[in-house]
């Protein structure tokens, strides 16, 4: 199992750990793509007072920084105090005349007064947390009337599941490993895959929002499966909070079996061409 000692490590490599060369400059690229489709959702102005909340390495938050003017503000939020660290020493490098801000804070507890932002930005982070209301209440208490809140979101409950691609003639006891990753997939408490666009809906109309966009967008994947790549598969990890599925499926069977049962998906898989789909959302809310 892949390890890292905090957010930011995770961010700069050990989400990568699993990706090629190629994947990585593909995600490179729709890192991009994300950055400017939020940015452009979120319709920036110049004086704008921005936030963006666990900015992590900074991407939104930099994209913003090239869009506002000296009245502007760019706020870099996180509950990573490396994170931050990382985002200031950009800024103090290459926007030394940019109004910005950082603030150490937990979402759902950001200091600063009521109707303050424009606009609030979000890349892949509530699926990191796993009571997401309490976030979402915080959003709408610190936008201002009007303002924006633009996020992106993967919808990895949509992922396809193993037994989905595997058949149950090539996997010992195909039922019960079946029964346990759709318990691991719909745990209330795994906040990658407790939710979908219809909850996030709910979560901001419960907050005050009345405006709501959520705009759903398949993300379809083509690629052989090479040696190795089933291992990487089980031994990733999508956070520094979560186990990585080889974990997950310890809960439930010994090493054994769950060693025996990666061999026998990857027996399975080798050398064929699989398309996979996953969902993700581009979230417009207005106050």
């Amino acid at each position: 199992m892949e390890k890292c000692a905090n957010w930011l490590e995770w961010l700069n490599q050990t989400r990568f750990s699993s990706m090629s060369e190629t994947e990585k400059n593909n995600f490179d690229k729709s890192l991009e793509y994300i950055r400017d489709n939020v940015l452009s959702i979120a319709k920036i102005n110049p004086s704008d007072k921005i936030i963006d909340i666990g900015t992590g390495t900074g991407l939104l938050a930099f994209g913003a920084l090239e869009k506002i003017n000296e009245n502007g503000l760019v706020v870099f939020s996180d509950i990573s105090k490396e994170c931050l660290a990382f985002c200031k020493g950009v800024c103090e490098e290459k926007y030394p005349n940019k109004h910005t801000d950082f603030i150490y804070a937990d979402c759902s507890t950001i200091d600063v007064e009521d109707d303050f932002f424009d606009k609030v930005l979000m890349r892949s982070v509530l699926a990191h947390i796993v009571e997401k209301q309490p976030a979402i209440n915080e959003i709408y208490r610190i936008l201002n009337k009007g303002g924006i809140f633009a996020a992106f979101e993967p919808l990895l409950g949509t992922n396809i599941r193993y037994h989905e691609i595997t058949e149950p003639s090539q996997i010992d006891e195909y039922e019960e490993f079946k029964n346990a990753e759709n318990e691991i997939m719909t745990d209330k408490n795994n906040s990658l895959t407790n939710f979908d666009n219809f909850t996030l809906e709910n979560n901001f109309k419960v907050a005050g929002f009345s405006d709501i966009k959520i705009t759903l967008q398949d993300v379809i994947s083509k690629y052989v499966v090479t040696e190795g790549m089933v291992d990487k598969w089980f031994e990733s990890v999508q956070s520094p909070n979560h186990r990585c599925m080889r974990d997950n499926f310890l809960k439930f069977f010994n090493e054994e079996k769950v060693d025996n049962y990666i061999r026998q998906v990857e027996k399975s898989l080798l050398g064929k061409e699989l398309t996979t789909c996953v969902k993700v959302a581009w979230i417009r809310v207005q106050k």
